[in-house]
């Protein structure tokens, strides 16, 4: 009885330390190269309720444990015992994140959206070398790898990547083309 008691406690305790959280908000950031600091005045998404709108190149700053940057987009053809199937293609982008704080990442955080607004998930297989997945990275470390999608040929030049990290941030959307 008490250990049930307890654990209401602490399971009450956990939903209202929760509830009481709000997104962090996500800033688009002068176009620099990562890890310098910049001095322009970034687009702020905090006082708007739809996701921050990126492209190819655009440095983001999401939250307030990392950079976030969609370095370049391209099909890639698959290797000898991984193909697309008929009338599809692989989309594989290449990202790079710096962690402004400690902070985690995952592919799978990754989703594209076509033009017709059906949502495809990152394939296990990809081009190499690959984001890695629940992997922690320390301040000032920056990690960079390929995140790919399997998707009809029709939607490959139209996608927009959605990257929603972690529980209380807002999804970035980056527009592919």
């Amino acid at each position: 009885m008490l250990a049930r008691l307890r654990m209401a406690v602490a399971l009450t305790g956990l939903y209202l330390a929760v509830g009481a959280c709000t997104p962090i908000g996500n800033t688009i950031l002068p176009s620099e190269s990562l890890g310098s600091s910049g001095s322009g005045s970034p687009a702020s998404n905090e006082s708007s309720q739809s996701p921050v709108q990126a492209k190819i190149g655009s440095r983001v700053q999401v939250g307030t444990e990392q950079i976030h940057v969609v370095m370049k987009v391209e099909t890639w053809k698959g290797s000898t015992f991984i193909k697309p199937e008929k009338g599809n293609v692989f989309v594989a982008a290449l990202v790079k994140i710096q962690a402004l704080e400690t902070t985690t990442y995952n592919p799978f955080w990754y989703k594209v959206r076509g033009p017709d607004g059906f949502e495809y998930q990152p394939s296990i297989f990809g081009r190499d070398p690959k984001l890695g997945s629940s992997n922690t990275l320390q301040p000032g470390r920056t990690v960079q790898g390929w995140v790919t999608f399997e998707v009809p040929k029709a939607a490959a030049s139209k996608l927009t990547m959605i990257y929603t990290p972690g529980f209380f941030t807002e999804e970035v959307e980056i527009r592919l083309y």
